[in-house]
């Protein structure tokens, strides 16, 4: 086994540091608006597809629920790689592992930042600025994705990828480039569609290409030059 095979840890601690830094931001903004706001008051915390507000929840909860979740988050990404049994190959994608864990974070603290706008009656109506957000997230997922070898954490996890990793590699590689495709399309998406199409576009594209993955990974499976020789024919 040469040094090659042996890649650098996914840094845990680093991940932790600026996780952390991350909820005590949202944190402060929750104690900033609790002071502001009447022990009764209900907050908006859920948009439907066309971006109206169709769920309100007493501050307690509105102003806590997205650090809870986020604390949720970095503690699967940190107790995760402990216990993936293809740690070398989780190790491999560490990039994509860590802007996964910083996409999610991201998302959630700018869910959490117009939760807090609009509780005090700052932010606009829809919460437009969420699709951008999305698109460069799915831009930067798909740039790393075909550089992931097997694993049982991220990444599309097939009976057929997860056995083959011909399959795997040309599995990502697709999606990856089909999903830079989607992200550029949703970050442009403001620019010619209204909130609800710029939805459709995201939701849509996202179950979509999800879906065809998982075929395109039999289909590489099937096609993959070592099966026969795994499979005694």
């Amino acid at each position: 086994m040469t040094d090659t095979d042996h890649a650098p840890a996914i840094r845990i601690a680093r991940g932790l540091a600026w996780s952390a830094l991350a909820i005590a931001t949202m944190l402060a903004a929750s104690w900033y608006a609790w002071a502001q706001l009447p022990a009764d008051a209900q907050l908006p915390i859920h948009w439907n597809i066309a971006g109206v507000v169709d769920g309100y929840a007493p501050k307690a909860m509105a102003l806590l629920f997205a650090p809870a979740v986020a604390v949720l988050i970095v503690a699967v990404f940190a107790i995760v790689p402990l216990l993936e049994p293809r740690r070398e190959n989780l190790n491999r994608g560490r990039t994509l592992y860590h802007a996964v864990w910083a996409g999610m974070l991201i998302v959630f603290a700018a869910v959490h930042a117009h939760i807090v706008a609009a509780a005090l009656g700052v932010a606009p109506e829809r919460p437009s600025f969420l699709i951008p957000i999305l698109g460069i997230l799915f831009i930067v997922i798909g740039n790393f994705l075909g550089k992931t070898r097997s694993n049982f954490v991220m990444g599309v996890r097939t009976p057929w990828t997860l056995s083959s990793e011909y399959s795997w590699e040309k599995t990502h590689r697709w999606l990856g480039r089909v999903w830079v495709a989607l992200g550029l399309a949703t970050a442009a998406s403001p620019f010619f569609l209204g909130f609800q199409g710029q939805m459709i576009l995201f939701v849509g594209g996202a179950l979509a290409t999800a879906l065809a993955a998982v075929v395109m990974s039999y289909v590489y499976w099937r096609n993959d030059p070592a099966r026969g020789a795994r499979d005694g024919a």
